[in-house]
């Protein structure tokens, strides 16, 4: 189901409205300090598949966020393999389509992804203990 992301109007002092966009994800993320997991790109080498780290910056039921020393391309899928620490200890594949990209300083990039497959079914929102 795709929500539309809303504009809420707030009148501010004197008769300028303050625009305040409502929360745009359909889950929520998880802080990388809040869950043990490192997450490597899976990327074609001459002798098989190779991984290369990556900074994880976020993670929720539905993607995630990261850093790269490249720039990945927008719209552009990827294959990643997702460490998950205790309490889970679990490895997870996964497959996810990059939404946005931005540069981070001068030797990296962030982007945000969502995935499309998982070799692991993600825990859902209703069964969060939050």
């Amino acid at each position: 189901m795709n929500t539309p992301i809303s504009v809420l109007l707030r009148p501010v002092t004197g008769l300028n409205p303050t625009p305040v966009v409502a929360e745009r994800r359909h889950h929520r993320r998880f802080a990388p300090n809040a869950l043990a997991a490192r997450v490597s790109l899976i990327r074609p080498g001459s002798a098989g598949p190779e991984l290369e780290p990556c900074t994880l910056l976020n993670l929720g039921y539905g993607g995630m966020s990261f850093r790269l020393p490249w720039a990945p391309s927008k719209r552009g899928d990827y294959r990643f393999l997702i460490d998950l620490a205790k309490p889970f200890d679990d490895l997870v594949l996964v497959r996810a389509r990059v939404c946005w990209v931005r540069q981070a300083g001068s030797l990296s990039s962030e982007a945000g992804a969502v995935f499309v497959e998982s070799s692991k079914g993600w825990l859902g929102p209703e069964d969060d203990p939050e």
